[in-house]
């Protein structure tokens, strides 16, 4: 019985040493996928950023030129858009404008310049100086 015993001991043995090794394989490949992220890390603009943080003053130079640089495009950009969409919204009352001193009548001015009763007879008053009564 004694030699049982010993077998059995020595497989137990065996069995743990091969759990522990597994174990250790998969902690090194772990390590080793942590170790490729971390260094995958440093290779985004984020990590060259952290890496390059003794360069803390040129990198703010940098970022802050190119802030003011789209903060110009920006309000470019802006006073552009306000330019044309103002014009836009001025293009229906210049023709409503133009078709009144050319003797246009209120139901000409709704029709085609999508104007309303009420800004027609406006426009007509201001540039007429009469108001008629479309039937």
């Amino acid at each position: 019985m004694m030699i049982i015993d010993d077998q059995f001991a020595l497989n137990a043995l065996i069995l743990a040493n091969a759990v522990l090794l597994a174990a250790v394989a998969m902690a090194i490949l772990r390590l080793e996928r942590q170790r490729a992220a971390a260094a995958a890390f440093w290779d985004t603009p984020v990590g060259a950023t952290l890496q390059a943080e003794g360069d803390n003053a040129e990198m703010r130079r940098i970022f802050e030129a190119r802030f003011a640089h789209l903060e110009e495009l920006l309000e470019k950009l802006s006073a552009d858009e306000t330019a044309n969409v103002s014009s836009r919204d001025a293009l229906p009352y210049r023709n409503a404008v133009r078709m009144v001193q050319h003797g246009a009548g209120i139901d000409d001015l709704t029709r085609n310049c999508g104007l309303s009763v009420s800004e027609a007879r406006l426009l007509m008053r201001v540039h007429a100086g009469r108001i008629e009564d479309a039937a």
